[in-house]
């Protein structure tokens, strides 16, 4: 049997195919200027769960919740790409087909929430916390 060492031999970072990188409100675009493909994908929506809510009552015990923390994912797509000289119709040797660049985002751990009057809490996927309100609160 084979000794297998500590650490790896190759400490590199891993590769990824981005030219240009974009992160904004609406989510994160991977562009490939050498295989003129370009993906997207929008955030996720996060489930927060209040119950009862409003949270106006003082006192009373209000459930919150992460209802989750789902992936999402776009994909960019390139039919052909000649690399080899060819064409679709004819293709040669180093030609690439049927090309997907797929993003998916998926949740680096647990729920942050601040709440007025609260403070912090963490939720991990599917967990409930009880808190109760000591004065009445009328917004998030």
């Amino acid at each position: 049997m084979d000794d297998l060492p500590c650490e790896l031999a190759d400490n590199t970072p891993p590769q990824h195919p981005c030219t240009n990188f974009s992160l904004g409100a609406g989510g994160v675009t991977c562009e490939n200027t050498e295989w003129h493909v370009t993906a997207r994908v929008a955030f996720p929506d996060i489930f927060l769960d209040v119950r009862p809510y409003p949270a106006t009552l003082v006192r009373w015990p209000t459930a919150v919740r992460n209802g989750g923390l789902p992936q999402a994912s776009g994909s960019g797509d390139r039919s052909y790409i000649p690399y080899g000289g060819g064409s679709p119709s004819n293709p040669r040797e180093g030609d690439w087909r049927d090309l997907r660049l797929t993003l998916t985002l998926s949740p680096a751990g647990p729920m942050f929430v601040t709440l007025p009057l609260i403070g912090d809490l963490v939720l991990s996927s599917g967990a409930t916390q009880s808190i109760q309100w000591e004065v009445p609160f009328y917004g998030v």
